[in-house]
């Protein structure tokens, strides 16, 4: 990717510099290179074994499971609370 600036600095104000006056120039690739350099990029991936996800997918469960009950316990707190206070007032 290049990056090219359109017309000359002479008479741009900042402002047109910074927002619309850089063009970008892509470079042109067939699409049978372009699938090529993704399988080749794609080879390059080290790729998670099954016992890397299996204990990955656990410990979401875990961590899933220990914030539901840190939230269902922070709740019944604050339904607790809220319900002495307005019961004070009653």
């Amino acid at each position: 990717e290049i990056l090219v600036f359109s017309g000359g600095f002479a008479g741009v104000s900042w402002r047109n510099l910074m927002i619309g006056s850089v063009e970008r120039i892509m470079a042109k690739t067939s699409p049978a290179q372009f699938v090529r350099q993704v399988r080749q990029e794609i080879s390059r991936i080290s790729w998670a074994g099954r016992r890397e996800t299996g204990l990955a997918t656990l410990t979401v469960f875990i961590m899933a499971t220990i914030a539901a009950i840190f939230f269902l316990l922070v709740d019944l707190l604050f339904s607790n609370v809220i319900q002495f206070v307005l019961g004070m007032f009653s």
